[in-house]
């Protein structure tokens, strides 16, 4: 699934989980990619203009 976002609106992550990779690189520019704790999943969010801690 493809979810499209004005610029600068905050990204929340679908599940919980834990962060695997943050990346800048290749055709997503910066990416943030979380692993799921129920079943393993990665998931990644891609095309950031930023990224913070919370």
């Amino acid at each position: 699934m493809i979810l499209l976002h004005l610029r600068g609106h905050p990204v929340v992550a679908v599940t919980y989980g834990t962060v695997s990779s943050i990346r800048n690189r290749g055709l997503g520019g910066k990416q943030v990619w979380i692993k799921d704790y129920d079943n393993g999943y990665l998931h990644y969010y891609a095309h950031l203009n930023d990224w913070k801690r919370k």
